[in-house]
């Protein structure tokens, strides 16, 4: 048994944004602090709180891709996500340090999961993953979009007594079938968090992995996250 948060985000009616956090924040206060009504956490950080993936919001360009540069100088392409308000989503393959100003809004992650409604669980453009931590089960979260525009924002718990998580490539799996076309991972393992205002304790839907228990305490602070206005 896996627990399982789904988040449906119809872009002609709700407004979905990243955020950058300026250092590390938790979800839950970036997304009181905002008035955002929910948020799940974003792309991968360094130890100073740095995104290692795109940050981009109404417009202006908070971080590029240069996490694969961090982890040891490999020049691999990462992923993102782009759209305008009111707008359906967008995806490319973005170099380290390369801006992309065609959306008012973008994130970067990893891995890509789901391509034109195929499972690919790609580093980069045909490399499946390989990294032990990809093929082994932990929490993941992911952002996607399904054929008609909608955003699905998922996290899958692990560690937890409810169960250990998934490898990427079931994270891939499960996107496909909420419906994804597309998809791509964002920041997991301890880092997994969904917050919705007024829902379960302090705002927490799921069970954060630092407890190695059930439970909605304890999200970890990131360095950036995606929430959702209504």
């Amino acid at each position: 048994q896996q627990t399982v948060n789904v988040l449906r985000v119809d872009p002609s009616v709700d407004v979905l944004e990243p955020r950058s956090h300026s250092g590390c924040q938790t979800i839950t206060s970036v997304r009181s602090g905002q008035n955002a009504i929910a948020g799940i956490n974003g792309s991968f950080f360094s130890g100073g709180c740095s995104s290692l993936g795109m940050v981009r919001y109404q417009g202006t360009t908070f971080d590029t891709n240069t996490m694969h540069n961090h982890n040891g100088g490999n020049s691999y392409q990462m992923r993102t996500i782009g759209w305008n308000t009111f707008g359906t989503p967008i995806y490319s393959w973005l170099d380290q340090f390369q801006d992309w100003t065609a959306p008012e809004h973008a994130i970067g992650g990893y891995p890509s999961l789901v391509e034109n409604g195929t499972l690919t669980n790609e580093v980069y453009p045909g490399q499946t993953v390989w990294s032990t931590t990809d093929w082994t089960a932990n929490p993941r979260t992911a952002i996607g979009s399904t054929s008609t525009g909608e955003f699905l924002l998922v996290t899958l718990d692990g560690r937890t007594s409810l169960g250990s998580g998934v490898t990427s490539n079931d994270m891939a799996d499960l996107m496909l079938s909420l419906g994804a076309n597309d998809a791509i991972g964002l920041d997991g393992g301890g880092y997994t968090s969904m917050t919705i205002e007024d829902c379960w304790h302090n705002d927490v839907v799921n069970h954060p992995s630092d407890n190695h228990s059930t439970g909605h305490n304890t999200p970890r602070s990131v360095s950036d996250g995606v929430y959702i206005w209504d």
